[in-house]
């Protein structure tokens, strides 16, 4: 994470919230390695055949970053927890 943060400026977003960063890594990791997506096109680029071009794919076009709508996002929701967010919010409401 240190080489990724320092070297590719790639954050984890709403960490705060995050309840599972091995599990989420080992996902985005996946996502990688054993689908070859980037992590920012997802699904909405070609498909490319191998890890190491997605990497060279998400390093040369500044991809390094997460594809993430935010609070309720279904693709990671498993990974975090807003519930204690959700209910300040309705408090303030």
């Amino acid at each position: 994470m240190q080489h990724m943060e320092e070297m590719h400026s790639f954050f984890i977003p709403d960490r705060e919230f995050l309840i599972d960063l091995p599990g989420f890594i080992a996902y985005l990791g996946e996502k990688i390695s054993v689908y070859n997506l980037c992590l920012w096109c997802n699904e909405n680029t070609k498909m490319f055949y191998s890890p190491e071009s997605v990497q060279h794919h998400m390093i040369t076009k500044g991809h390094c970053k997460i594809a993430y709508d935010g609070f309720g996002d279904d693709e990671f929701g498993e990974f975090y927890d807003f519930q204690e967010d959700a209910e300040e919010l309705a408090r303030i409401r």
